[in-house]
């Protein structure tokens, strides 16, 4: 868990320190003129390995319809942030979000207990950037697909 938080972290790291286009820059400690981002893994369930395991040799026997019994063996985290105004405490703002494993026709992360959890901390990481520079009421940020072709 502790390893998990802290590729959490660094996925929003690097979110901000990647973009030359974002408004925010992260330091090592608050200033007076900085704001913290607060974040919490509320919620990790591993991807079932060895049901995806079996999932998969069972199509070989059952075929396609095999895949049908993919939902119990998605794993899903979520995660709870804020965003504090450093020298007073004060909260600004405040998110939560949940996401399951995504659908797809075969991948490696499938067989890794903690291998879409991954691809979800980059995917939060990107939305929140993005959201520190884009006025709500010009754009809306468009939530991450359930479905991917990567299979990686």
């Amino acid at each position: 868990m502790e390893q998990l938080a802290g590729e959490l972290r660094n996925a929003f790291v690097t979110a901000f320190q990647q973009n030359p286009a974002a408004h925010y820059r992260v330091v090592d400690k608050p200033t007076a003129n900085s704001i913290s981002l607060e974040l919490c893994l509320v919620e990790l369930n591993p991807t079932s390995v060895t049901g995806n395991v079996a999932k998969k040799a069972a199509t070989f026997v059952v075929g396609p319809a095999a895949g049908l019994a993919g939902r119990w063996t998605k794993g899903s985290v979520a995660i709870e942030g804020k965003l504090v105004d450093s020298p007073t405490g004060w909260m600004l703002f405040q998110f939560a979000d949940r996401e399951q494993d995504k659908m797809t026709f075969w991948t490696l992360r499938d067989f890794k207990p903690y291998g879409h959890c991954r691809v979800t901390f980059q995917e939060w990481a990107d939305q929140f950037e993005k959201l520190t520079r884009t006025p709500q009421w010009r754009e809306n940020i468009k939530d991450a697909s359930i479905f991917t072709l990567n299979p990686l």
